[in-house]
């Protein structure tokens, strides 16, 4: 199976406490990250000046993934189904396709969450068992003030690692028939199988 790591980062904390995915004036993505099985080095997409993604920006990144799809790729996230997708979807103003793209994706997160009812690992703790350590000095949580304190290099840097990281995951997971914790699972879901099998396990 040939994957594909994605993710997102945004410019401005996200106010997750409301819904912030009918509020696409909240979203605000700095950039987008991703790399596949077969790719030398991850890709990560911002505009030239480094604002914030425009409408077009955001629907060629909507356009990639589908290409990347229909190329025999099966993208991974981890928590994408809750954010990432649904992100994508607000600024885009394409959300019925980020949802079919997120229903037919893998979420490590929601997998692990399915065999275990833990909803508080990050991939920073299953990563650091198998020696793929995040971006040091650095979280998706203080991204926006490194972001905005013009630290793009560094941003990009650690939005990289971020898609190289959940690579790593998704490929040791599919080799070893577990998590790096030793949970076991027998293949990875996508989230539609996942719906299908377990009901909506997704919480706002």
């Amino acid at each position: 199976m040939n994957f594909l790591s994605f993710d997102i980062e945004t410019s401005i904390p996200v106010p997750f406490k409301m819904d912030w995915w009918n509020h696409p004036e909240l979203l605000k993505i700095a950039c987008v990250s991703y790399h596949a099985t077969n790719m030398a080095k991850p890709y990560v997409k911002h505009m030239p000046d480094y604002s914030d993604f425009t409408v077009s920006k955001a629907i060629s990144i909507v356009r990639a993934l589908e290409n990347f799809v229909d190329s025999g790729y099966t993208i991974v996230t981890f928590n994408g189904h809750k954010f990432d997708f649904r992100a994508l979807g607000a600024v885009s103003g394409l959300g019925d396709h980020c949802l079919n793209l997120s229903l037919n994706h893998i979420d490590m997160w929601a997998n692990y969450f399915m065999l275990t009812g833990n909803r508080y690992m990050s991939v920073s703790k299953l990563a650091n068992l198998i020696n793929m350590n995040k971006f040091q000095g650095m979280t998706g949580k203080h991204f926006p003030a490194f972001w905005a304190n013009g630290e793009y290099e560094k941003c990009l840097q650690y939005s990289a690692q971020d898609a190289i990281v959940e690579l790593a995951l998704a490929q040791y997971v599919q080799d070893n028939g577990k998590f790096p914790d030793r949970v076991s699972i027998d293949r990875l879901l996508t989230v539609g199988e996942i719906r299908s099998k377990y009901g909506e396990i997704f919480s706002k």
